[in-house]
């Protein structure tokens, strides 16, 4: 019995210790596969995968300015 108690709360403790998926991959992952024959549709998996390292870079730069904006208000 103490072995089942333990392991139904294992089960439930794994259930909320779950990363989530990050953005950018969940981005990437909506692009599909890179279509390495067609012309077009590589053109267009391309423009979406840019588009995902423009949104990402975005946010990269905008906790590294705030991060700064930290540092210049709370010096050591």
């Amino acid at each position: 019995m103490i072995i089942f108690i333990a392991l139904f709360t294992f089960g439930l403790l794994t259930g909320f210790v779950t990363r989530r998926i990050p953005d950018y991959d969940q981005c990437i992952e909506n692009c599909g596969k890179d279509p390495l024959d067609d012309l077009e549709e590589s053109r267009k998996f391309d423009a979406c995968r840019d588009e995902c390292i423009g949104v990402e870079l975005n946010v990269c730069v905008g906790e590294a300015i705030d991060a700064a904006n930290r540092n210049e208000l709370n010096p050591l």
